[in-house]
C-alpha cells in the first residue's frame, strides 16, 4: 500500500513540522504570522503554504 503524505496539518502537526510548540503556533495565528484555515472550528495548516512562508522569510546570508 502506498503511503499518502498529509497536506493539511493540525496545530500539533505544524508545530512538530516547524520544530516549535503548539503555544507558539497559537501565538503566530493570533498575530497573523502564519497562514491558517478554519474548518468547523479547527485550525488547519496547508503544508504548501507553510513551506512558501518559510521560503519567503528565509534569511539570504548570515554574516
Amino acid at each position: 500500500m502506498e503511503k499518502v503524505e498529509q497536506r493539511y496539518l493540525n496545530v500539533k502537526g505544524v508545530a512538530a513540522y516547524l520544530g516549535t510548540t503548539p503555544l507558539t503556533i497559537y501565538d503566530w495565528v493570533r498575530k497573523r504570522k502564519v497562514p491558517v484555515h478554519k474548518l468547523n472550528g479547527s485550525l488547519k495548516f496547508d503544508k504548501l503554504e507553510i513551506d512558501r512562508m518559510m521560503e519567503e522569510n528565509r534569511v539570504k546570508e548570515m554574516d
